[in-house]
């Protein structure tokens, strides 16, 4: 997602959780700074605003389907990410929050600006172990949507 990253040092770093608890799921905290984050035009930076998933390319590329869709890799996936801004440099566009429920899955990105930094928190949720056939077209059209949100910028400038 970011590239490369120099983690804090120490144990500040990575936090995990029990992961010998089959029964509960995973929580990841990493600490660092990603090495390149955003594209650089001029004075203006163009910062992902959050996760991309690119949904449509990896579950939803065919414009038809005749066998089901298994989702059993990804059910729930929740981030949180807080990009400190450099000095002097405010949000000149923000992204905007993104919500989409259907019956095959939930997606949804929301924004906090406060003086210096950016808090992007997204979720995403598929419904559903396996879209049958005759789902497809829906399950296709929810996955452009979530990447079309997901998949914004936040330009910051002077």
């Amino acid at each position: 997602e970011l590239g490369g990253i120099d983690l804090a040092p120490g144990r500040t770093g990575v936090e995990l959780n029990d992961l010998d608890d089959e029964e509960q799921p995973v929580h990841l905290k990493a600490r660092g700074k990603a090495l390149a984050f955003a594209r650089r035009d001029g004075d203006t930076l163009a910062v992902p605003a959050g996760p991309t998933h690119k949904l449509t390319a990896d579950y939803a590329s065919l414009s038809q389907r005749h066998y089901p869709v298994d989702l059993r890799a990804l059910t729930r996936k929740d981030d949180e990410w807080t990009s400190k801004l450099p000095a002097g440099m405010k949000i000149v566009r923000p992204a905007r929050p993104a919500q989409r429920d259907r019956p095959v899955g939930r997606g949804s990105i929301t924004f906090e600006e406060t003086p210096g930094k950016i808090v992007v928190k997204s979720s995403l949720a598929f419904k559903k172990a396996r879209i049958a056939p005759a789902e497809y077209a829906a399950w296709r059209a929810f996955c452009e949507a979530v990447d079309r949100g997901f998949g914004q910028t936040i330009l910051v400038s002077r």
